[in-house]
């Protein structure tokens, strides 16, 4: 967790439906690799087995920024993967929405202040 003058951002997922329930923590608890960075006003769509993560805006204070990475979780192992968009990727955004039909996302509106 992130904080600062009273706002906080979390990079962690938390899984509400599981068998068992690991503890991760900034003490010394687990943390798998390739986190994407914390984040706000993005979106998550599953597809298949991934949730595919675009855009929002995160950083600190002034130094706040919006996205438009592609992160992909796989969810039957846990693992996160960065997309790199081919031809002409959409302009960072956060606000939108995003849906799944046949394979493919589609990303409508949002904004950013750039």
């Amino acid at each position: 967790t992130l904080s600062t003058d009273g706002e906080a951002f979390y990079e962690d997922l938390v899984n509400l439906v599981a068998q068992t329930m690991e503890e991760r923590n900034d003490a010394g608890g687990s943390q798998p690799a390739n986190v994407p960075a914390p984040r706000a006003n993005h979106s998550c769509t599953l597809i298949e087995v991934n949730v595919v993560l675009f855009g929002g805006h995160g950083g600190l204070g002034y130094q706040r920024r919006p996205f438009n990475d592609v992160q992909v979780l796989n969810l039957d192992n846990d693992r996160w993967q960065e997309l790199n968009c081919q031809g002409n990727p959409p302009a960072p955004r956060l606000g939108h929405t995003a849906f799944e039909k046949d394979g493919c996302l589609y990303v409508y509106g949002g904004w950013n202040s750039e």
